[in-house]
């Protein structure tokens, strides 16, 4: 694994933190984090390299829901499962055939697995849209790369964490 150079300039601005428009999250037991925050106060930490093929395990959890939040049978579905609608439909074809997934589709269309990811004991914090493209374009052979950029983080900043207690 090879730390690898990046040039912050040139880099798209990210909000400081999430807006009430913007809700970028990722939870995990009793944490929640602020996405666009954690991005933001990890913006100068090292990138390393590592094998796609460590990351496949994430891809069969329910981590995602389809439809929208105040949908009654919203229900969750892996990331393996819309990569898998892709490959069989493309793009076009498996929001017509899965409209609930299309959100999920078109970040995974929009995605730029350049970016790294962000990651810290296992969980994969941010970027799980950029990794489905990537596996996706590696099984229908439009990339032979076998490795992401990751930002490993020994531990999330407290600044990124949102409380999970709504009386605070």
């Amino acid at each position: 694994m090879s730390a690898e150079r990046i040039n912050w300039e040139t880099l798209p601005k990210i909000p400081e933190q999430n807006t009430l428009n913007s809700a970028e999250t990722s939870s995990r037991n009793d944490m929640l984090v602020d996405v666009n925050r954690l991005i933001f106060l990890t913006e100068r930490h090292p990138v390393i390299r590592m094998p796609i093929d460590s990351f496949l395990g994430r891809l069969q959890v329910d981590c995602w829901a389809d439809g929208h939040r105040n949908d009654a049978d919203r229900e969750t579905v892996t990331p393996r499962m819309v990569i898998d609608a892709i490959k069989e439909f493309g793009y076009e074809g498996a929001m017509q055939k899965y409209p609930k997934l299309e959100r999920h589709i078109k970040k995974i269309q929009a995605a730029d697995y350049s970016f790294p990811i962000h990651v810290h004991d296992n969980w994969l914090i941010n970027g799980t849209h950029r990794l489905s493209k990537l596996v996706l374009e590696r099984e229908i052979g439009k990339t032979q790369q076998d490795f992401i950029t990751v930002k490993n983080l020994k531990e999330i900043p407290k600044e990124a964490l949102i409380s999970n207690d709504v009386s605070k």
